[in-house]
């Protein structure tokens, strides 16, 4: 089961977030997106004080002659330049990491290099509208102490994989192969059996009891005609109770039980 939990929760929101901040004072979690570019998240993450640039380089785009407190990890606002660049003139002026966000979109993006990025040795997250508005209002001029991991809901482990590949992906095949068996079966099912509509067309006539009669009992529930009794006749000329054809026919087999 949670292997199949994972399983719809990672196909319903692929491409989503794949980084959380956690604000160390009180566990207060936000989820982003990290970065194409740059080195990967891992589970022990990345601890530092999370600072803006001075004013005059909100947006992360010109270099800081001195940083704005020990150990920091930089959080800017989207646009003046491109990410990777962003990212690049922040960890030369000595950032840990970077947080990259929009005040004014709600909406995830995936941050691409669109040249070499070889040189950058920071990881960097993009944080939509709602994040991002909210780390903000945790900074009153003063650093705030966070960690930024990869997030593990999305993060596989061999031993996950091995489980899916092993257990579940076989399983899932059979089922399928199952269910196919299952409605290839109710096809011929339904091939063999007769419409209800064209069974309550077919003549009917109520029993009354003459010296001439060859066969006074019906053949399906081996009980006597009594009189008034409801018979049905096939097309065959054989008789039987309405009620008990009508059964044989619609949920059996739709020729005369007799032949």
């Amino acid at each position: 089961m949670y292997i199949v939990w994972r399983l719809l929760l990672m196909s319903s929101l692929v491409g989503w977030a794949t980084a959380h901040i956690i604000l160390m004072s009180n566990n207060d979690t936000h989820i982003d997106k990290a970065a194409a570019f740059g080195p990967s998240l891992t589970k022990e993450g990345v601890i530092g004080n999370m600072f803006p640039p001075p004013k005059e380089s909100k947006q992360g785009c010109n270099p800081i002659e001195a940083a704005p407190c020990e150990n920091w990890i930089a959080i800017v606002e989207r646009g003046g330049c491109s990410f990777v660049d962003k990212v690049r003139t922040l960890q030369n002026s000595g950032a840990k990491a970077v947080i990259i966000g929009d005040k004014h979109y709600n909406g995830w993006i995936t941050m691409y290099a669109a040249g070499d990025s070889s040189d950058i040795t920071i990881p960097s997250v993009y944080a939509a509208q709602y994040q991002f508005l909210s780390l903000l209002q945790h900074l009153d001029g003063k650093p705030v102490l966070i960690k930024i991991t990869e997030n593990e809901l999305f993060s596989w482990s061999w031993s996950d994989l091995l489980i899916f590949f092993s257990v579940l992906l076989p399983s899932s095949i059979l089922y399928a192969v199952y269910l196919t068996w299952r409605v290839r079966q109710q096809n011929i099912l339904k091939r063999e059996l007769a419409p209800s509509d064209v069974v309550k067309s077919l003549p009917i006539h109520s029993f009354h009891r003459e010296k001439d009669i060859p066969i006074d009992e019906c053949i399906i529930c081996l009980e006597e005609y009594l009189e008034g009794d409801k018979i049905r006749t096939l097309p065959c000329k054989h008789e039987f109770h309405s009620a008990c054809v009508d059964l044989w026919l619609i949920t059996r087999k739709k020729f005369c039980p007799i032949l």
